[in-house]
Order: C-alpha cells, then structure tokens, then sequence
C-alpha cells in the first residue's frame, strides 16, 4: 500500500495571474501473485488553485469572487510480467479535467488511456523496447462545428527503441515512433513519425 501527497507551489513574481499552487493525493496497491505475474491499481487526485486567476462565466468574463480552480481525477491499473529476459507491463488509465471556469468548458474532457510495453534482453549489451498504445478523449462541451456533437480524438501510438550499454554508466539509444490520430472534426486527423537519438550518462 503506498499512500501520497505533494504540494507545489509555482509563483511567477511578475505575472501573478499565473502562480499557483498545487495538491496531489494518492494512493496504490501492489499485489503479487506469483514470482512473474504482479498488477498495481491505484487512484490520484490532484487540484490547482491560482493566486489571483479568477473563474470566468461562459462569455469569458471574470467572475471577481471566485478564484479559478483546475481538478484531475486519475485512477489506473497495471499488470507486470517478468521473466529472465523479458518484462511486459500492460497499463489502463482514465482521466477527468474539470474546471471552475467555465469559459474553460471548451477543454474539460474524458481521457481512456491504454498502453502496452515490452522489454527485452537482447544480448549483453543490446536492449530492446516495443510500446503501443491508444488514448481517446471525450470532450464534454467541446463541439464539431459542422455536425455539432461533442468532439472525439483517437490517437494511436507505436514505438520501438534499441539501447545499447556502452559502458555501465554510459548508454546510446534510437528510438523510432509512429502515431495517428483520427477524429470526427477531420480538421484534426494527423500522421506523424518521430526519429530520436539519445546519449545517457550515469553518474
């Protein structure tokens, strides 16, 4: 059983409309079933509360006696596979934006997350890593101008890096992704491949 809280605080001394501070509650439970089969569920929740930002009404005026306030809601669960040289996680997660602002309707959305990683020993040196995943949002007010429903984005993700141990501090990694993301405003559909060379030191 793992149970959290932080608090942050971020001021911004010469634009205070933007400082706020920030509380984040949570708590997890780990349970093994066996030497290879463990899964973790768990539940966070996290609130905003700006210095001196203050909530808008609908036609995005300032509500002068109420300071705006942001809340996420998170709860997830995830089962671990292990075995001499593979590990395999499989991790499901919802979200839920909510503001007190409600000009901010606009973005206050559902989030369904579902994401799938494969590790593995390839040789001494060598280590691979394959990540697919798939997240859908479900805005509340956001609408689709031209059949005005709320909007969907369905975004599709895969991954794959290799990662090799120069030394045992030292490490070189590529990593190629992919990702499409369709929606039902078309506006939004998108194609895009990201190439990622990284240098890890360790000290």
């Amino acid at each position: 059983l793992d149970l959290g809280h932080e608090y942050s605080l971020v001021n911004f001394p010469f634009n205070t409309a933007n400082s706020f501070f920030d509380q984040r509650t949570s708590a997890h439970v780990l349970l093994a079933h066996t030497r290879w089969l463990t899964h973790q569920t768990g539940w966070t929740y996290q609130a905003r509360e700006y210095d001196t930002r203050q909530a808008r009404n609908p036609s995005g005026v300032d509500i002068i006696t109420l300071v705006r306030e942001d809340q996420r809601h998170t709860v997830s669960h995830e089962f671990r596979l292990r075995f001499a040289k593979t590990s395999a996680r499989l991790v499901g997660e919802f979200y839920r934006n909510s503001s007190n602002d409600l000009f901010r309707d606009f973005y206050d959305w559902k989030d369904y997350r579902v994401r799938g990683v494969v590790s593995r020993v390839l040789s001494p040196k060598w280590y691979g890593v394959v990540v697919s995943s798939f997240e859908r949002h479900d805005y509340e007010e956001r609408l689709v101008p031209a059949i005005d429903v709320p909007e969907t984005d369905k975004l599709f993700t895969f991954a794959g890096s290799l990662i090799y141990e120069v030394r045992p501090n030292t490490q070189l990694t590529y990593s190629l992704t992919y990702r499409y993301q369709y929606s039902n405003d078309p506006r939004l559909d998108f194609t895009d491949w990201i190439n990622q060379v990284g240098l890890t030191l360790s000290f």
